[in-house]
């Protein structure tokens, strides 16, 4: 039985049978013997894999709330950001900062309604929410 090698497609490829057809996109490693690869290698289809087999992990998307659960997030991650860093020259945080921390995207628009929330209700955010 002849090895296999790991190569990695360079460009589309259709493989397989009719009944039992494989497609590899660009990126993709796949196990051929040296007479599977030979024509692949001539045409520049696939290179041979010099590493370690590298898998991807994709993290899942972040949701991000609306309304008082925004209001809630935003208020848990103010503490922990850095007081020197994370905060503009008026005192807010930084909605870069934030967004940064919470993994989607917070406006100032939504960052100020927290801070007129959290100054007229302590520090909590109150119910001050936007829509």
């Amino acid at each position: 039985m002849a090895t296999k090698k790991t190569y990695i497609a360079k460009v589309f490829l259709k493989m397989g049978t009719v009944k039992k057809p494989i497609e590899v996109k660009p990126g993709e490693e796949l196990d051929l013997t040296d007479s599977e690869a030979e024509g692949l290698l001539a045409n520049g289809a696939v290179e041979l894999s010099t590493g370690p087999r590298v898998v991807a992990v994709v993290a899942p998307a972040v949701i991000k709330p609306s309304g008082q659960a925004l209001m809630d997030a935003i208020s848990k991650a103010v503490l922990d950001l850095d007081q020197d860093e994370d905060f503009t020259a008026d005192g807010k945080p930084s909605v870069n900062a934030l967004s940064g921390l919470l993994g989607y995207a917070v406006t100032a628009k939504e960052r100020d309604a927290w801070d007129a929330a959290s100054s007229a209700h302590g520090s909590d955010g109150g119910d001050n929410v936007p829509d």
